[in-house]
């Protein structure tokens, strides 16, 4: 076993990121909060990540994105919360 770890490549970086995003989404006792795009990219450290996260979970049904540039979770998003649980 190596003592020094292997670096976060840009698939674990990017799936990090996904979680954080769903998380902050879903961080809600009713589950439905609502984030524009630019402040949940302030939120990460890298918008371009960001940005790419939310196209992510958006094609994989786990939030809608309005026309304005809001995101909510959708049912699927709070429910995938639920199951991973809160830790990231």
């Amino acid at each position: 076993m190596p003592e020094n770890p292997i670096p976060d490549g840009p698939a674990e970086r990017l799936e990090r990121v996904e979680k954080e995003l769903l998380y902050l989404l879903a961080d809600d006792m009713d589950g439905q909060q609502v984030w524009s795009v630019t402040d949940l990219a302030r939120q990460i450290s890298n918008p371009d990540d960001a940005s790419l996260a939310l196209r992510g979970l958006h094609a994989a049904g786990l939030l809608n994105q309005t026309t304005d540039g809001y995101v909510v979770a959708t049912r699927a998003g709070i429910r995938a919360v639920a199951m991973i649980g809160a830790v990231i």
